[in-house]
């Protein structure tokens, strides 16, 4: 949802409703976000990533390791799942670690040297990757993102509401957005 005042209206321009288009598009990105990594199973809710039975999991409780990301990408070569559009999701918080991290004793090699890669693969970072699980306290999800599927009932629906109270009394109007 997004409020704007009588004033913006009167003095809009298409440069506000770009902004004003980008910032719903962007509230709509970050709750299939959401939604497609940690949905939760039950209801009406689309079931996340996380959420899933018979994935692969590879145990992180004694901490981060070069070898325990090894053991990820094999366990996915082994599903004969190595194709696609092959990466890693994560936290900030896991970035932080893993670029803190030594891969090998003895070494000044990181466990990841760029904030975008890790063992050759792509790495996004997203707030959505829960950070209270594990060792670390944070996830990291590897596989072929071709195969997430996420489904739509409808198109987005764009409802503007000036009647709502914290807009009403000074002329302006909430939009609110739902996919």
């Amino acid at each position: 949802e997004i409020d704007f005042s009588r004033r913006m209206i009167i003095n809009a321009t298409p440069d506000v409703e770009q902004m004003i288009r980008r910032d719903l598009a962007g509230q709509l990105a970050s709750g299939v976000d959401a939604a497609a990594i940690s949905g939760a199973v039950g209801g009406d809710n689309p079931v996340g990533v996380l959420n899933q039975t018979g994935i692969n999991t590879v145990d992180f409780t004694a901490g981060l390791s070069w070898a325990l990301v090894l053991d990820m990408i094999q366990a996915v070569a082994e599903d004969k799942a190595l194709m696609g559009n092959l990466g890693f999701v994560t936290s900030p918080k896991f970035v932080a670690a893993a670029r803190a991290t030594v891969r090998a004793p003895l070494t000044e090699q990181l466990l990841m040297e760029s904030a975008s890669s890790l063992a050759d693969y792509r790495l996004i970072q997203t707030t959505h990757a829960p950070d209270d699980i594990g060792a670390t306290d944070t996830c990291l999800l590897f596989g072929n993102w071709n195969d997430l599927f996420v489904g739509y009932w409808s198109g987005i629906d764009i409802t503007p509401n000036p009647y709502h109270a914290a807009v009403y009394s000074s002329g302006g109007v909430r939009i609110n957005a739902f996919l």
